[in-house]
């Protein structure tokens, strides 16, 4: 570059102009407080909705298009890998259903700590890695729908999650234990069959469950007997008829007061299965 070509581009950077053969792009798209959600897809037809009050979310589609709007449709020449973010120019607090199921998506789950009126989250349908982010933000959260993906780590904590009414984890590779259940009162289903789960944390404060199943994983004999005293806990307690499955893969066989306890749930009126 000649210096009277460089001197003129440093000039008009200086004085706030855009630099002739670059791309004028909004400054929230890349905020200091990262609060964008940032996904990859190889989708070809990219569609999704979510409910939010206040201002429209902006989508910066990666490839130089864009559009305001709750309820974006994009469509893709290939299946390359496609960076886009999402942009609440008025912050995340109003966000309450965010739908991106069946997208193709890739990578990880971003952050959604910033979202604290979050009720409804459904990713479920892609091929999403690593771990799911904390939800102790999201205390209004009522359906966590993360089936059908490559998920790792372990199912977070829900103890905050008072709300909860489903939650779909099956279809992963989750690992660990099965998180305390105590504080979720309001849960009907859990999900979480075809892991790699081994353990149990111990707690189940429901009264409304309706389907517990956490077949094809790798329960201990400790879990599966745990498992099945709190569920005759919750029976007692007036929990109505619940299906239960822990059979399949390397879960362990009740032994001892868990046959007793499994015994009692389904003379009880309930469908259970184990090993």
């Amino acid at each position: 570059m000649r210096r009277s070509s460089l001197l003129l581009l440093v000039s008009s950077v200086a004085f706030g102009q855009t630099p002739v053969g670059t791309v004028n792009r909004p400054s929230y798209l890349h905020n200091v407080h990262g609060s964008n959600l940032t996904w990859q897809t190889r989708a070809t037809a990219f569609a999704s909705w979510l409910t939010k009050t206040g201002v429209v979310v902006h989508w910066d589609f990666g490839d130089g298009s864009t559009a305001n709007s709750n309820t974006p449709a994009k469509t893709y020449p290939t299946t390359a890998l496609k960076t886009f973010q999402m942009v609440a120019k008025d912050g995340w607090g109003g966000l309450t259903v965010l739908d991106l199921n069946n997208q193709s998506l890739r990578g990880g789950i971003p952050s959604l700590a910033r979202a604290t009126g979050l009720v409804e989250l459904y990713v479920h349908g892609n091929q999403l890695t690593g771990s799911i982010p904390s939800l102790g933000s999201n205390p209004a959260l009522t359906h966590l729908y993360v089936v059908d993906n490559q998920l790792t780590g372990s199912i977070p904590n829900l103890d905050a999650n008072v709300a909860l009414v489903r939650i779909y984890a099956h279809n992963n590779q989750f690992t660990g234990a099965i998180p305390s259940l105590a504080t979720n009162t309001a849960l009907t289903k859990f999900y979480g069959s075809n892991n790699q789960l081994t353990s149990y944390t111990g707690g189940l404060g429901t009264r409304v469950l309706d389907t517990f199943k956490f077949n094809v994983n790798a329960l201990t004999v400790i879990a599966v007997n745990a498992i099945l005293a709190d569920l005759k806990v919750a029976q007692v307690g007036g929990n109505p008829v619940c299906t239960v499955d822990l059979s399949g893969g390397t879960n362990a066989t009740p032994t001892g007061q868990g046959l007793l306890d499994k015994a009692f749930l389904i003379a009880a009126g309930w469908t259970v299965q184990t090993n």
